[in-house]
């Protein structure tokens, strides 16, 4: 699938994702419980912390809106649903199974 799977330990647990062009990537980590059933419509909850490893390798749903906004090219679609309450993380890749102490910018983009 990748060429190399990069871990990191988070308040909720091990999040697996992937090195490739020398960057880490971790897909689709959730920052809040789905926003379903009794939670619709209301503040969001925190996410339930895992006790195995968290494998974020792929995109997950993007939130409801007109198929037409979610193309991806080639005729492909990103997968639409309510369970969409995550970030994805991008990272310069570190050496060795640590990142390294020293703090990085960090920059947030809300679509």
């Amino acid at each position: 699938m990748h060429e190399h799977t990069v871990r990191a330990t988070t308040t909720n647990g091990v999040v697996e994702g992937f090195a490739r062009d020398g960057v880490n990537r971790w897909r689709s980590i959730p920052y809040a419980r789905p926003p379903v059933g009794s939670l619709r419509f209301r503040a969001p909850q925190p996410v339930q912390p895992s006790r195995g490893v968290r494998y974020c390798h792929s995109f997950s749903n993007c939130a409801p809106q007109q198929r037409r906004y979610t193309m991806l090219g080639l005729g492909k679609y990103q997968p639409m649903g309510e369970d969409c309450l995550t970030l994805n993380v991008v990272t310069p890749r570190w050496s060795g199974s640590q990142p390294d102490s020293e703090p990085l910018p960090v920059m947030f983009f809300i679509h």
